[in-house]
């Protein structure tokens, strides 16, 4: 599967702003879901429809973010409230990537904001695996709704072994950025 984001010109033009035109986004989102497994896109699919945000009641797909904290063949990133660390184990077409951070540890962040009164959300890079069927997958966010205060936004920079990277308002959420 080639996905090779400067094969096409219209893949290359897309920035996944507010204003996206919707056949954009269509044909990205077509060229990703031909080689992504069918549990996978299943699960990423009610996300898809429009652009990312990275706030705690946007949720969408984009083309991942070139950054010095990310490293891979990357084809897409996909906010939304997905409990990854529960269905990564139960599927065979998965493989986490971080090193830093670990399934337990995305864990008990998603339990420790969901039992301070938050609605979690994680952001994810997804590529295939030059190996098999496999889709790799890399944490790189992870977002909360509401006002977190300080102790609780440690806690869970912590855990992620990330940064804790903004507070917006409005709506008023919490970032926190993986690194590995």
């Amino acid at each position: 599967m080639n996905l090779d984001r400067t094969s096409s010109p219209n893949i290359a033009r897309l920035e996944f702003c507010p204003d996206l035109r919707p056949e954009d986004l269509n044909i990205f989102l077509e060229r990703i879901r031909a080689g992504m497994p069918q549990q996978l896109w299943k699960l990423i699919a009610p996300y898809t429809a429009v652009p990312r945000a990275y706030d705690p009641s946007s949720y969408g797909v984009a083309e991942p973010m070139e950054s010095e904290t990310t490293s891979g063949p990357w084809v897409c990133e996909v906010h939304a409230p997905v409990p990854w660390h529960r269905i990564i184990p139960d599927l065979d077409s998965i493989e986490l990537t971080n090193t830093r951070m670990t399934l337990e540890n995305l864990a008990a962040v998603w339990d420790l904001l969901r039992d301070n009164g938050h609605r979690p959300s994680i952001a994810v890079n997804l590529a295939p695996s030059r190996i098999g069927e496999t889709w790799l997958i890399e944490v790189v966010a992870v977002v909360a709704d509401g006002d977190v205060d300080r102790t609780l936004a440690a806690d869970v920079s912590m855990l992620l072994c990330g940064q804790f990277a903004v507070i917006q308002a409005p709506p008023i959420g919490a970032i926190w950025r993986c690194h590995d």
